[in-house]
């Protein structure tokens, strides 16, 4: 195993491995190297925290349900297999788990493509082609692919054909849940109106707040 690469006093490396002096970069260099090198490290360490905050109120919450259940015998919690929401007793903050379950297809949804194809035609003569858009949309590949979501809409109407039944026990069994994913959402009320608002965590939704500085008279005062 060979030591691990010693970059010289007063030189620096740039990305393809080349040495290069200090004197030698230029002012933009120096300027986007200390600005880089001043504010990832704060994100990293940002993204560390929430990614262990994450974790423990995961658990946290795990570990409630489990005790409201076990100890308690709290009825509600022996359903609930993904989304659950706390709120606190002065009504004041609500925390909610969401599960969503991301949803893929295996090569048999071909078979219920052609089942929906089937359904099409006799509605088609019935009730002319408008009547089938929905239907042709759902069941349309775009670069091979078909829409998961529209295909779920399929399931969700509410037709009693037999020609449609057997599409969508066809389309179901082709269907399955290839992971699932997890998120927190946190809420406060708003004491005007009494709704909920959102408390977003994401980096991209958080307005920016100037950190606060103390006067000499306030840190005087804590004195």
């Amino acid at each position: 195993m060979t030591d691990e690469f010693q970059i010289p006093p007063g030189y620096t490396m740039r990305a393809n491995g080349d040495l290069v002096k200090l004197e030698n970069l230029t002012d933009l260099e120096r300027e986007e190297d200390a600005l880089v090198n001043t504010i990832f490290p704060r994100a990293k360490a940002l993204h560390d925290e929430m990614a262990e905050f994450k974790f423990t109120a995961m658990h946290l919450i795990e570990e409630t349900i489990k005790r409201c259940v076990e100890e308690h015998g709290i009825k509600k919690f022996t359903k609930i297999k993904g989304n659950v929401q706390f709120v606190s007793v002065n009504g004041k903050y609500k925390i909610q788990r969401a599960v969503d379950d991301r949803i893929e297809h295996d090569s048999s949804i071909e078979v219920a493509i052609q089942k929906f194809a089937l359904y099409s035609d006799v509605l088609k003569e019935q009730a002319g082609p408008d009547a089938v858009k929905f239907i042709d949309i759902a069941t349309t590949a775009k670069n091979g692919k078909y829409s998961t979501s529209r295909l779920i809409d399929l399931l969700n109407k509410d037709i009693d054909h037999p020609l449609y039944v057997g599409a969508k026990a066809a389309l179901m069994q082709s269907l399955f849940i290839s992971g699932s994913k997890a998120y927190l959402r946190f809420y406060i009320r708003n004491i005007n109106d009494d709704s909920w608002v959102a408390m977003p965590l994401q980096f991209s939704s958080i307005a920016a707040v100037a950190p606060q500085v103390e006067t000499k008279e306030e840190k005087a005062n804590a004195a």
